[in-house]
């Protein structure tokens, strides 16, 4: 019996849960030892939060109007002040975030499944299927995507769906080259080959030995990915193709504060601020991640 103790206690014999267990807690321990990531994280789950509870707890609708407090500078009744039309800035920065998550998150989860879906098909298939993946990859990489963005907005209307649609038909093709690499890279592997040579499925392949040794990677593509799409979404507004008005957003608030900045400077500190604040985070974040989950990085 004690014998049987002892060997079950060797390292070799630890669990697989547990093994995996550990990596994770050994990269949270990364990631906690940069100060600068956690405050983005800080930040960017403040930015969530008021993302869900936002619409809840503004002071009132966006599109509610009161000209006799146009452009009024910021007061205890309104701390962000009011536009040209007399909305509460508050509430529209808070139905912005709501938005603007709606639209990067969803976006950057509908890229990341194609592109992780095709990558892996691909790089386990090879040949022909792998040759027609690329090439495909190669046209969205070779036309710029917020000119492809701007066509497919211009084409399907200015809206949520749309602009979900759009970023995700941009994103998907550098989700799907990087998993594609990776999966070259580990197809001729030992694990890879003993699998081929029992006549384990692609699928099974992917399931059970590629894609786990790859999440992490993944998810630091999703976390750059994210500030990317909040990137595009305001880029298009600010040229009057993202969310219709009076729907708010960070871009149509900064594009209708341009003429006004001089006279009534909270229109646009507030809006670009808080944006370029959360963009930071959002990078912190993946920097934090991308030094957590690299086994090469950290202590």
């Amino acid at each position: 019996m004690i014998a049987r103790i002892a060997v079950n206690q060797q390292p070799g014999n630890v669990p697989r849960t547990a093994r995996k267990r550990s990596q994770w807690l050994l990269a949270w321990d990364r990631y906690k030892q940069n100060k600068v990531a956690v405050a983005g994280l800080v930040w960017v789950v403040i930015f969530f939060i008021f993302g869900v509870i936002g619409p809840w707890v503004a002071p009132s609708s966006y599109a509610t109007t009161n000209y006799l407090m146009a452009n009024h500078p910021p007061t205890w009744a309104y701390p962000m002040g009011t536009d040209s039309l007399g909305h509460n800035m508050l509430s529209e920065m808070l139905f912005s975030v709501r938005y603007a998550l709606e639209i990067a998150v969803f976006a950057s989860l509908a890229a990341f499944l194609l592109g992780t879906i095709l990558g892996l098909w691909a790089g386990l298939k090879g040949g022909l299927a792998d040759t027609i993946l690329m090439r495909v990859v190669d046209f969205f990489f070779a036309f710029p995507a917020y000119f492809l963005d701007l066509i497919l907005v211009t084409k399907f209307g200015r809206g949520l769906g749309p602009m979900i649609f759009a970023l995700a038909v941009t994103g998907w093709a550098g989700y799907a080259r990087l998993i594609r690499g990776l999966v070259l890279g580990m197809r001729n592997g030992e694990m890879v080959e003993a699998a081929n040579a029992l006549g384990a499925s692609p699928l099974h392949l992917a399931r059970k030995y590629v894609f786990p040794n790859v999440v992490s990677n993944m998810i630091i593509a999703l976390a750059f990915g994210i500030p990317s799409d909040l990137t595009v979404q305001a880029a298009l507004s600010v040229v009057g193709m993202g969310l219709n008005p009076p729907l708010p957003s960070f871009g149509n608030m900064i594009a209708a504060a341009g003429s006004n900045v001089l006279g009534y400077p909270w229109l646009m500190y507030w809006p670009a601020g808080i944006f370029a604040i959360t963009l930071l985070s959002f990078l912190f974040v993946a920097d934090g991640l991308q030094e957590a989950l690299n086994p090469k990085g950290g202590s």
